[in-house]
């Protein structure tokens, strides 16, 4: 009867480890996503490789291949890395709103439409902006976040048509 519960209570232990490195890393990162990149981030393959990972971290660490470890944790950090969009929040209305001259800048982020096939690194959503010129003109702005590209844009739907 011990013998079982320590079974029990080893098998669920080792997973503890990449739980707790998993959690923290998810947890980090949605709040880099959600603070510096208002959630245009595409987190889709990241997110499966931290899951991933508490597999990996339960099957290689116990065995000791710390150098497959480092392997996949490179691959997560790559993976992290490619997926980051170019430009924060904060630069591309910056960049949008030095280049039209807007005041009264408000901002959000729109869905786009993917151009290629799934591409896991491609940002889902792109930077919105809406200001006045100085003329007085309302201006709308779409940003691209993986490339700093601006382009003048109509209303979106449900922000800055009054």
């Amino acid at each position: 009867m011990d013998r079982e519960k320590d079974e029990v209570r080893e098998g669920l232990g080792s997973y503890k480890g990449g739980v707790l490195l998993s959690g923290g890393m998810l947890i980090a990162l949605i709040i880099l996503n959600d603070q510096l990149y208002r959630n245009v981030m595409n987190l889709s393959l990241p997110i499966v490789l931290i899951v991933l990972h508490v597999l990996i971290f339960k099957y290689l660490i116990p065995q000791k291949r710390y150098i497959t470890y480092a392997g996949f944790l490179l691959i997560l950090a790559l993976a992290i890395y490619l997926a980051l969009p170019a430009l924060t929040q904060q630069e591309a209305q910056y960049k949008a709103a030095g280049r039209y001259q807007l005041e009264q800048v408000e901002a959000t982020t729109v869905p786009t439409l993917p151009v290629n096939s799934w591409n896991p690194f491609e940002a889902d959503s792109a930077y919105f902006f809406t200001g006045q010129s100085p003329e007085r003109e309302q201006i709308y702005l779409l940003v691209n976040p993986a490339n700093g590209k601006v382009v003048l844009s109509e209303p979106y739907e449900g922000f800055g048509v009054e």
